[in-house]
């Protein structure tokens, strides 16, 4: 039994309609209040994994550092698969850039020791570089080379064939 609305006992072992709509009621709140309470505690355990990662990635600026692993918690099902797939491809692009840099330096090191003039262009012929030994070969420093064409410093009787030679 159960009083609800003045405590109605069964009658020929029905409940009147009153505590049928008493039970309801009070089962739906019930179910509501957990319901409420489920959509705010369990995405914020199960989600946690994979908002630090979207944070991790949206704190993360490429001119300044270089990307890391993720650290912390490791999830479960599919976020840890997600985490562990990102720190895999992490340490790769790590390896790659780390290659990357090497190569840089030694292309910067060849460039700045020759004593060849070295440019590179646009394929308008502007020059984006030049090497440092310009100052010492065209008597033009190299800051002053870059933004312009070759054609520009060129002899004035060169002026008609040297474009074409350039792009």
């Amino acid at each position: 039994g159960g009083a609800c609305v003045g405590g109605y006992p069964k009658v020929g072992g029905v409940w009147p309609v009153q505590e049928w709509a008493c039970l309801f009621v009070g089962r739906l709140l019930v179910d509501r209040v957990m319901v409420v309470a489920s959509i705010g505690i369990v995405p914020r355990y199960l989600m946690r994994p994979l908002v630090l990662l979207t944070d991790h990635l949206r704190n993360y600026t490429a001119r300044t550092e270089r990307i890391a692993p993720l650290a912390g918690p490791a999830g479960s099902g599919e976020i840890r698969a997600l985490r562990r797939a990102f720190n895999s491809l992490t340490a790769r692009l790590r390896g790659r850039e780390t290659t990357l840099i090497e190569t840089m330096q030694k292309y910067q090191l060849i460039t700045e020791n020759s004593t060849d003039l070295i440019t590179k262009h646009e394929p308008d012929g502007r020059i984006t570089y030049a090497s440092p030994v310009s100052a010492r070969i065209l008597g033009i420093p190299q800051a002053a080379l870059v933004g312009h064409s070759l054609c520009e410093f060129g002899p004035p009787d060169d002026s008609s064939f040297l474009p074409d030679a350039v792009t």
